[in-house]
């Protein structure tokens, strides 16, 4: 436990009296002597005992262990500690008292250094007995402590010369026991990783070095001291659990620096990420990350800087962090589009907790050729919230090159915000065309640590047909079709000007609008190998209307299809009316009557003839 100030004047006092012996009788007279040794105890005790008078005799203590290097200076008191002495009214403790607190106050200038305690705490040194015809009053100073001294033990004590035994007897030398608290200390924090999901947790294996500031060298875990270049300086790692500690320190009062080195769980350097963006180890950048204080009366206080690297002072216990780079994020309000159909983008940008180490922040949208931007700089800009509020305080600079656009943001805005959402808002068009792979929209963060990206994806859809005779698989040209979609409305497609289209041979293509009726739909015709298709439709079941075959076919049935990519031909057949005989004559029932007539008309003829002959 700590003793208060006024136990510590108590002991200086206790130790005061116990030097008195040849004082008590006044000022008057001076010993034959000119000086008197003065013999010095240095002790170190875990944790300082109980009050006890020194006798100037040889004395012990339990617990106790000799201190070396300890430096104590004595000033001469001597004309304060009378003066006041003899100003005093009262009893002579009273006027001692007087006396040993303006002794306190002595010039501490020049003074006699004693020798630094030796191995066995010791330090012996001689003082005149007697300062300008009075009996000499000096007072003790520790001016050099060593290492792991609780300073605030250390209290100057007032001796009076010269001290007798109790037989009367000039004691030579006097011995004089000031004591210290020695405490070795254990310097440490706790590590921690943010990762890329804004996720807190203890990471391992980071490395740190120790400096002393006062000295400039380093700590070296083999001699537990700091007596190393920065070259080769040990290494800490965080542990399991986070922690970096050093521990059985021996320390003078002062500034110790945790500096964090390079390794392969963290870095300072700008990292390359691979395709699949799985190679980023945490990053850093602040050093000191932690910087230790320890007082005069060995306690311990850390400055740090917390997640948000908001700088922490004094504090009993310290934590330091190290970051990935947060994923930037993009959504599409409908992935499943029609050509000429606007789509809405949100995207959305955690501001990473250690924002104020970057010195490179942009945001950069690629977009695919079939997209259109529709957004103005102004509406894109206006559209950025923080944690869902506007902010005027938030300036970036808006540029815009081919298929792509760039927000790039000044971090010390954005300090302020660490650790909220960014949201901003970006409209665009499909437009037309024959191709049906995949849109892709990617957004980039662009910054000094680890860049970081996403894709969104808007899909839009059509069909390939090829009109063949059922039979001989003879591709047929002039079938003429419309489409319809599950809502019952046709597919109609515009121009440039936004103008219907009525027709389209072959492959057709253009922004879609979907009509009421189906005479005013677009007419799909096959060209003359056969083909025709539609793209730039949404997913789904559509049906296929012919509404005339190719001629000598019939108009095959209503069919059902389902929008694809395009990669797959739907075959769409026509049966042939086939080779029919002409109808609307005689037909063989004339023939047969006139057969029948011809026979009895010769019949007649050769009857009348036979007769006349006969006649």
């Amino acid at each position: 436990m700590k003793k208060s100030k006024a136990l510590r004047l108590i002991t200086v006092l206790a130790m005061l009296v116990s030097s008195f012996v040849a004082l008590l009788g006044g000022t008057q007279g001076t010993a034959a002597e000119a000086t008197q040794n003065i013999r010095i105890h240095k002790l170190q005790f875990a944790e300082m005992p109980e009050t006890t008078q020194n006798t100037g005799g040889e004395m012990t203590w339990s617990g106790s262990k000799p201190l070396a290097g300890a430096v104590f200076t004595a000033y001469d008191a001597t004309t304060e500690y009378w003066e006041a002495y003899n100003s005093t009214s009262g009893t002579t403790a009273e006027k001692q008292a007087a006396g040993i607190e303006a002794a306190k106050g002595v010039d501490q200038t020049g003074g006699t250094a004693f020798p630094a305690t030796d191995t066995n705490g010791i330090a012996e040194g001689a003082l005149p007995i007697t300062s300008g015809g009075q009996k000499a009053v000096y007072l003790f100073v520790e001016t050099t402590s060593p290492a792991g001294v609780d300073q605030g033990e250390s209290v100057p004590f007032v001796l009076g010369l010269p001290v007798y035994d109790d037989a009367g007897t000039l004691r030579n030398p006097v011995h004089v026991y000031p004591k210290n608290e020695v405490n070795d200390l254990t310097l440490g924090f706790t590590k921690y990783g943010i990762d890329a999901d804004g996720e807190k947790a203890p990471l391992a294996g980071a490395e740190f070095i120790l400096k002393d500031v006062a000295t400039g060298k380093y700590y070296n875990s083999e001699t537990n001291k700091f007596d190393l270049e920065q070259a080769a300086a040990s290494k800490l790692a965080s542990k399991e659990n986070g922690q970096v500690s050093v521990e059985g320190l021996l320390l003078d009062p002062g500034m110790y620096e945790f500096y964090e080195v390079d390794n392969g769980v963290s870095t300072s350097a700008a990292q390359t990420p691979n395709e699949a963006q799985d190679n980023e180890i945490f990053h850093f950048m602040n050093n000191p990350v932690v910087t230790a204080t320890v007082s005069t009366n060995m306690t311990v206080s850390y400055d740090y800087y917390n997640q948000q690297l908001v700088e922490q002072k004094e504090q009993a216990t310290a934590e330091a962090y190290n970051y990935k780079v947060p994923v930037p994020e993009k959504v599409v309000d409908e992935d499943d589009v029609n050509a000429g159909q606007t789509v809405n983008f949100t995207i959305t940008q955690k501001i990473p907790d250690d924002v104020a180490q970057y010195t490179e922040y942009k945001l950069v949208d690629d977009y695919d050729a079939r997209l259109s931007l529709v957004s103005t700089q102004a509406e894109i800009l206006n559209s950025i919230q923080i944690a869902g509020a506007a902010v005027a305080d938030v300036t970036p600079t808006y540029s815009a090159g081919e298929n792509q656009f760039t927000l790039e943001f000044t971090p010390s805005e954005l300090a302020k915000y660490a650790g909220q959402t960014m949201t901003f808002k970006v409209a665009m068009k499909v437009t037309p065309g024959t191709d049906l792979t995949t849109i892709d929209n990617k957004l980039t963060f662009d910054n000094n640590f680890y860049d970081k990206h996403t894709t969104e994806e808007v899909n839009t859809f059509g069909k390939r047909f090829v009109k063949e005779d059922a039979n001989t698989k003879e591709k047929l040209a002039g079938a003429e079709f419309k489409i319809k979609n599950a809502d019952g409305k046709f597919l109609q497609y515009l121009n440039d000007e936004g103008n219907p289209v009525a027709e389209f041979t072959g492959e057709a293509a253009g922004d879609v609008a979907w009509v009421d009726t189906q005479a005013a739909g677009t007419t799909f015709i096959s060209d003359e190998n056969g083909n025709f298709g539609v793209f730039g439709i949404a997913g789904g079941e559509y049906t296929l209307i012919e509404t005339k075959a190719p001629e000598g076919y019939v108009t095959m049935p209503d069919l059902e299809f389902t929008a694809d990519n395009g990669k797959e031909t739907l075959s769409v057949i026509n049966k042939s009316k086939g080779i029919l005989p002409s109808t609307g004559g005689m037909g063989i029932i004339g023939l047969v009557l006139a057969g029948a007539i011809a026979i009895t008309g010769a019949a007649i003829y050769f009857k009348k003839r036979a007769g006349y002959t006969e006649g």
